[in-house]
């Protein structure tokens, strides 16, 4: 009987891809955000359950239901090699009634060395049917998301040098793009060589991707060093890449908080030392405040309006500073801010849950807001949970956690 519940319930997420009507929001026109374990469609959410040891699982706007990705029969998804729903998780979307997501392998080639490769997987729901869209040089996906431009896929990969030790700390960082009509791959251009790299993609301008980038000039070894001291070590810039040309320009300005269309918002530091949160519009190269003070990196947009908090400060490197307690875990803001994108209205939001406690908007979804739950004292991380929109906006507590799937 289990197996027949799943059949239907992967059938009817497979009904729900061709008629759709929810709609989640993205940082431009058309332009649609892949994380990592975490993608939103207008139907619902595929993400990877914490809960569930990372299990693939749907959770459907229209049921309220959440299910695991994986159809086999009698199958109890427990069993990491049958299992569907444990299949490669990273960067998980879907797209025209089918699932995608990027696997990793390795294998010798003749002469001893070892190769190193990504696959993009395009599969059905039941993950019976599953074939390669395309294979490239690379250890893996390096950045936590990806975006969708109408059909084209943009992502960075990485390729790490080895040594006769082993993996080393230098590697070289790619842009590509494969057209997902088609499967036609496209090299962009190279982002940066180096040790220690980190790139965090922000979003997307007039075709130029929005990029901060941090790198050490040596070899330097990040377990030597506690987190405090290894934060200013790195050096950073931030920088746009156009996605026809390659062609990377750095751009003088903090790291932005969030993009939206054409629009840049970030912490600015103004003569007095004081900082505000503006929004750049970065065709006009005009500005307005949204917020008299700093907002923490971790800004929400849905339905219009952009949800973010206050932090106590800046640090020397740029980054909000927030209250952490004796184990260097946050206590979260008792105080959110919601700031209507249209009208341009700041709306004051006092939480009634404590400040060990977080809901982080994933979507909307009619009259309610899904919500990742936080409860850092329990050990609860992204626990999937809904609210009323109204309740939410009234900073109530009244959220209702997401049945896992069974």
């Amino acid at each position: 009987m289990k197996y027949v519940y799943r059949v239907i319930a992967i059938s009817m997420i497979i009904l729900l891809l061709s008629t759709g009507c929810h709609m989640n929001e993205d940082t431009g026109k058309g332009i649609r955000v892949i994380e990592s374990g975490l993608s939103v469609s207008n139907e619902g959410i595929l993400y990877s359950c914490l809960q569930l040891n990372n299990a693939l699982c749907f959770y459907d706007f229209e049921s309220m239901q959440s299910v695991y990705l994986c159809a086999e029969p009698n199958c109890n998804h427990t069993d990491y090699e049958r299992c569907k729903a444990f299949r490669s998780s990273h960067m998980p979307f879907l797209y025209n009634e089918k699932l995608y997501y990027f696997t990793g392998e390795s294998y010798y080639e003749r002469d001893g060395s070892i190769k190193h490769t990504t696959k993009l997987i395009e599969s059905d729901f039941s993950g019976s049917i599953e074939k390669t869209i395309t294979e490239f040089e690379a250890n893996n996906i390096t950045s936590y998301i990806c975006y969708l431009v109408g059909d084209t896929l943009y992502y960075i990969g990485a390729k790490i040098r080895y040594t006769d030790l082993g993996s080393s700390n230098y590697s070289s960082h790619i842009l590509f793009s494969i057209n997902l009509s088609d499967g036609r791959v496209n090299t962009i251009g190279k982002i940066l060589d180096g040790y220690n790299v980190n790139i965090m993609p922000h979003g997307i301008i007039d075709n130029k991707l929005f990029l901060t980038i941090h790198y050490t000039e040596d070899d330097i070894n990040f377990a030597d060093y506690n987190m405090e001291d290894w934060s200013s070590i790195p050096l950073r810039y931030n920088c746009h890449m156009d996605l026809e040309s390659g062609i990377i320009e750095k751009i003088d300005l903090p790291v932005p908080t969030k993009i939206v269309d054409n629009y840049y918002y970030y912490n600015k530091r103004y003569d007095n030392g004081a900082y505000k949160f503006v929004a750049r519009d970065w065709r006009k190269g005009t500005e307005r405040v949204i917020y008299d003070g700093p907002v923490a990196n971790n800004v929400d947009l849905i339905d219009g309006k952009m949800f973010f908090s206050p932090v106590e400060g800046i640090d020397k490197n740029g980054d909000p500073i927030r209250k952490l307690d004796d184990n260097g875990v946050i206590f979260f803001s008792d105080i959110e801010y919601s700031y209507d994108l249209k009208k341009g209205k700041l709306t004051t939001i006092q939480k009634k849950i404590s400040n060990r406690e977080n809901l982080d908007i994933v979507a909307s979804s009619e009259d309610k807001y899904i919500v990742f739950y936080m409860d850092i004292d329990n050990n609860i991380h992204n626990r999937l949970a809904y609210i009323s929109k109204v309740d939410y906006l009234n900073g109530m507590d009244d959220f209702v956690l997401i049945d896992l799937p069974s």
